[in-house]
């Protein structure tokens, strides 16, 4: 039976509030964050590891055909992007919005061990080889603003509990937040906002990680500085796909 809106909106009401409550089944949440063991373990960890439905070569998102590539980008026009794919893992649907706002918004820094290990999980799925996992650079003052960047975060877990070779060549001078932009706003705004500092060598394949891509603009303008600066392949990698 399919959870209804309503009955997932109140359930991650009460998740936010009461972190011992599941924000995705409504059950007991015993490790003080608003997402039970078994859905961890089912809907996120699983998933992460091992895709249920097989995923679009360039935006990432699930397939519903037998082509390769979504009918979205079978039939855009849009020039060519400097990234060489995208792999996304979760949607952006009603229990990842309340348990991103819990996480992102509310500072529920809790949960980012456990995304991290969603992050290593398909890290270990896509790559074998030598690579490096790069952030998404904050907007100049985030850190300064709330005291912390997610990214930055997951990052740090990746590397110190995942050995995951994290690197941290990009910065970011443009201060005005991707969200409030439409589309092409984002474009825009990236343009050269994004740049990579001196690299020596760089791996055979980058991942550049974010929480939430919408266009892929800012894993685009990520990608276009690392490649200006001589980097080969470059994916972007997100937990949740809007």
């Amino acid at each position: 039976m399919i959870p209804s809106v309503t009955g997932i909106a109140s359930r991650g009401l009460a998740a936010l509030l009461a972190p011992q409550t599941c924000a995705v089944c409504g059950g007991a949440a015993e490790a003080g964050i608003p997402v039970c063991d078994r859905c961890l373990e089912q809907r996120y960890y699983r998933e992460a590891v091992s895709p249920r439905l097989p995923r679009c070569s360039v935006c990432g998102r699930p397939l519903l055909s037998a082509k390769n590539r979504c009918v979205c980008c079978r039939t855009d026009t849009s020039p060519s992007s400097p990234l060489d794919g995208i792999h996304v893992l979760y949607p952006y649907d009603s229990a990842n919005q309340l348990l991103l706002t819990a996480w992102k918004i509310a500072g529920l820094r809790g949960l980012s061990p456990y995304f991290a290990r969603c992050f290593a999980l398909a890290l270990s799925r896509l790559d074998a080889g030598e690579r490096a996992v790069i952030p998404v650079p904050p907007r100049p003052g985030k850190i300064r603003e709330r005291g912390w960047d997610q990214m930055e975060e997951i990052a740090a877990i990746l590397r110190k509990r995942h050995r995951v070779n994290v690197v941290r060549p990009l910065t970011r001078k443009s201060a005005i937040q991707q969200k409030k932009l439409g589309h092409e706003e984002r474009l825009m705004n990236l343009k050269g906002a994004i740049r990579c500092g001196r690299f020596e060598s760089f791996p055979p394949a980058i991942y550049v990680i974010d929480d939430l891509t919408a266009t892929g603009s800012t894993l685009e303008a990520c990608a276009e500085a690392l490649k200006s600066a001589g980097a080969g392949k470059v994916y972007g990698l997100a937990l949740f796909y809007d």
